[in-house]
């Protein structure tokens, strides 16, 4: 059942229905169970399904605005692996992603209305060596540096390469490659490669070290057009004690150069302490104490001397509203998770506290300024409050319901060129996979 349950994973290309041809499984069928393993067991085709509905209050675009909208957003996904032989795969994704009853422009990663989002070849080299050329989603760690971004109607992806080294005590990625320009959802084109960004790197983890999960990393960004190249040294180190107790460490350094030709010098820091608590036989909720720092500066533009958080999912760490970035940032944040009438519904709630670490401008998810040119009055941005509904209809169909509030700090009061407001984040969305 566990493998059934886990059949889908954060890229799709990495899905796994081999419970299927086991002729002891049991379980429950799901729509779509006959398109996998067709042609002898060569085949598996399926895609997903999702529509969303927002609610913003002051927050419509990025940051606080002022501005309200309402609109729904949809999108597609369809997928083919193809094993050509024993060593050899063809795998292909196809992404529409659309969004409609907006007021004000949409959003970049709201609308793509048509776009191959993976399309690569796969060679086995050896029993632990795989080599991919192609376009392909990354999916690395925590998703704190290098992520699909799931979140995002429209999802992220790269051309180039990547070999991988696995075994029963972890893996080893190497990767280069070129980031995809997204091209307007009016365009009667493909989504090109980007020449002039080079995201490259190599990852490594470790399992079951004493410290838990290990991973250790180097990751670079040349970016040609604003004239930066950053690199990032970091690790990250997850796990859990006999007596339940939750922790988990990321962090790393970053340096290189900075589009005025000046040294680079960054960093960014997480630490999380959590635990599971058994109140009773049925009910062991967990709770989670986090810190997360950015390193910011006096350069407020990107290439400028703050931490750069390349390719993030932004939008589970720092907020369920998106407001604020990982650069220029301190952010104290307390999680409680519990079971919620049940199994299948579980319940999220999360307090952020947010603070700049230099008196210049906060960034948004783009890395942006917010206020550039304008010194802040004081460094307290505010206070965010996330409740989340996560329900697990079955293991193909979920749905989310959340609500977020925003209550805006000193920050927004006493600082020129920003609106002193409070925002707020209504949400739903369903999701089917097949």
């Amino acid at each position: 059942m566990a493998k059934m349950k886990g059949a889908y994973q954060g890229v799709f290309y990495a899905n796994d229905f081999s419970y299927l041809d086991d002729p002891c499984y049991d379980g429950p069928s799901f729509f779509g169970d006959s398109l996998k393993g067709m042609f002898n067991g060569t085949l598996d085709v399926g895609g997903e399904a999702r529509v969303r509905y927002h609610n913003e209050n002051n927050h419509r675009g990025l940051g606080i605005t002022g501005n309200d909208d309402n609109f729904w957003l949809t999108r597609y996904r369809m997928f083919a692996n193809w094993r050509l032989s024993d060593n050899l795969r063809f795998y292909g994704e196809y992404l529409y992603a659309d969004s409609g009853g907006e007021l004000f422009n949409n959003r970049p990663i709201e609308e793509n209305r048509g776009e191959a989002q993976n399309l690569f070849l796969e060679a086995q080299l050896t029993d632990n060596l795989s080599v991919r050329g192609g376009r392909q989603e990354l999916l690395l760690g925590a998703q704190r540096l290098i992520s699909p971004l799931d979140w995002a109607n429209t999802r992220r992806t790269f051309d180039g390469v990547r070999a991988t080294y696995a075994n029963k005590d972890g893996s080893i990625d190497a990767f280069y490659t070129h980031p995809v320009k997204r091209t307007a959802a009016y365009e009667d084109k493909w989504d090109a490669t980007n020449q002039d960004v080079q995201f490259f790197g190599a990852y490594m983890t470790r399992k079951d070290t004493w410290l838990g999960q290990w991973e250790n990393y180097y990751l670079g960004l040349n970016n040609d057009t604003t004239n930066f190249d950053y690199h990032t040294i970091g690790s990250r180190i997850v796990g859990k004690t006999d007596s339940n107790w939750l922790y988990e460490y990321e962090g790393g350094t970053q340096f290189g150069t900075n589009s005025d030709g000046t040294d680079h010098s960054a960093g960014f820091f997480t630490g999380g302490l959590g635990r599971q608590v058994a109140m009773t036989s049925d009910w062991k909720p967990t709770f989670w104490f986090w810190y997360d720092y950015a390193s910011g500066g006096d350069d407020e533009l990107r290439g400028g001397d703050g931490f750069d958080h390349m390719f993030p999912l932004a939008h589970k760490y720092l907020g369920f509203m998106d407001l604020f970035g990982r650069r220029n940032i301190h952010d104290i944040n307390a999680q409680f998770i519990t079971p919620f009438f049940g199994e299948k519904v579980k319940l999220v709630l999360w307090y952020h506290y947010f603070m700049l670490d230099e008196k210049t401008t906060p960034f948004n998810v783009v890395m942006n300024p917010s206020n550039p040119g304008n010194a802040a009055g004081d460094r307290e941005l505010g206070h965010e409050i996330d409740v989340l509904f996560q329900i697990a209809l079955n293991p193909r169909n979920s749905a989310l319901i959340g609500y977020s509030h925003f209550n805006s700090g000193k920050y927004y009061s006493t600082t020129a060129g920003v609106q002193d407001l409070d925002a707020d984040f209504f949400y739903f969305q369903y999701q089917t996979r097949f």
